[in-house]
């Protein structure tokens, strides 16, 4: 009997060793608990919260979405970070149950040991970085996007500051972060930022065109040649800038092409922008025939008349109709002129208008356009 009663309490010392992990620390009921709990707050966040957080990013109109902007920015880092804290709480949980039911294994010890100090709690500071980074990088942005936006529908300008401001912000944001994390995890980050200065000449010299095109799009922020949605010509590209970056500036093409130009070629180029010119040059040369050259002072006092008429042009500028020489075939005569429209479409429309207006004053005065001509002279013919 007393031996009976001696097996029964070693098999509840068993019984209870393996649910409370005697002489370990380990409790298998609280660990379980704690994960459930850990689960639990993750399912929550993830339904309750991440629904709740995009029915707010979707939510705007014509007022600044600054609670949008930041509900979208969180839903994402916020929901991720949970789950994985509970994915490294259940690997926790799995470290301990291995100790427990292998305690003389000292491979197994080894390697728990190590998992419990050197790998789970470096993980948990990555995450946590990491996640902030990633909540501060999409917030920059969400915020550059809605101040463009803004200054899109004003007057436009401020676009080009707003985006390379940006893009320096959210740099510095990743440096920032990668510095946290190496300094999380144990790294001193004096001494890489040391050996980062000892090497500065070398990377600078491998990174020399890297570097270029950076301080290019810097010059290009502050300098301001041109904007976002500006028409411009370099080295043989003409479009419209599409987005100013750091390193590179997308031109869309007339042909819809999109063309990538590296910043530090507009630093040693001519850049002309003909969208921030003040008139657009109205300048033409007809050709009357030689058998009108009679009329050619009513001709051209005429056509003084309708330029001196024409709303379109700006009469505070220059305003000429001269005689530009003798062509081939053709009495030549200049007309110059400029407007203040310098849109396309009006400057068009308005060269189309006065182009049928001056056909009308040549027809008026019974004279006509001339054309190229040629004039054969034969000797006489002899008997």
């Amino acid at each position: 009997m007393i031996r009976l009663a001696q097996e029964d309490q070693q098999a509840a010392a068993a019984a209870a060793d393996l649910v409370h992990g005697a002489g370990s620390g380990f409790d298998l009921v609280a660990a379980a608990i704690t994960i459930g709990a850990v689960l639990l707050v993750a399912l929550i966040v993830h339904v309750l919260f991440g629904s709740m957080l995009r029915r707010m990013s979707k939510r705007g109109g014509d007022r600044v979405r600054w609670g949008a902007i930041l509900a979208g920015s969180l839903r994402r880092p916020l929901v991720a970070t949970v789950w994985i804290i509970a994915g490294l709480a259940l690997a926790d949980l799995l470290v301990d149950l291995t100790a427990h039911l292998m305690p003389g294994n000292a491979d197994v010890s080894h390697l728990t040991t190590a998992m419990k100090a050197d790998v789970l709690p470096p993980a948990r500071v990555i995450v946590v970085v990491l996640a902030l980074t990633l909540f501060l990088t999409s917030l920059t942005r969400g915020f550059q996007h809605e101040l463009e936006r803004q200054l899109a529908e004003q007057n436009g300008t401020g676009v080009t500051a707003v985006q390379g401001l940006g893009s320096m912000v959210v740099g510095l944001i990743w440096v920032l972060g990668i510095l946290s994390a190496l300094n999380g995890v144990g790294v001193d980050t004096t001494a890489v930022l040391a050996v980062l200065g000892l090497s500065s000449a070398g990377l600078a010299f491998a990174a020399k065109d890297l570097l270029g095109n950076f301080f290019g799009g810097v010059m290009l922020l502050f300098n301001r040649p041109f904007e976002t949605g500006d028409a411009v010509s370099v080295k043989g590209v003409d479009g419209t800038i599409e987005r100013i970056g750091l390193y590179a500036t997308q031109i869309r093409g007339s042909d819809k092409r999109l063309v990538w130009i590296p910043n530090q070629t507009f630093t040693a180029a001519i850049v002309e922008n003909p969208s921030r010119r003040t008139h657009r040059r109205f300048a033409e040369t007809i050709g009357l025939r030689y058998e009108d050259l009679e009329a050619t002072p009513a001709v051209m006092d005429a056509l003084r008349a309708l330029l001196d008429a024409e709303q379109g042009f700006d009469q505070t500028q220059a305003r000429r109709v001269s005689l530009a020489g003798y062509g081939p075939s053709s009495v030549d005569i200049a007309l110059l002129a400029y407007t203040a429209d310098t849109g396309s479409d009006d400057f068009e429309a308005l060269r189309a208008r006065v182009l049928l207006a001056i056909a009308e004053v040549v027809h008026r005065h019974d004279a006509d356009f001339a054309f190229p001509t040629m004039t054969i002279d034969q000797p006489p013919k002899r008997d």
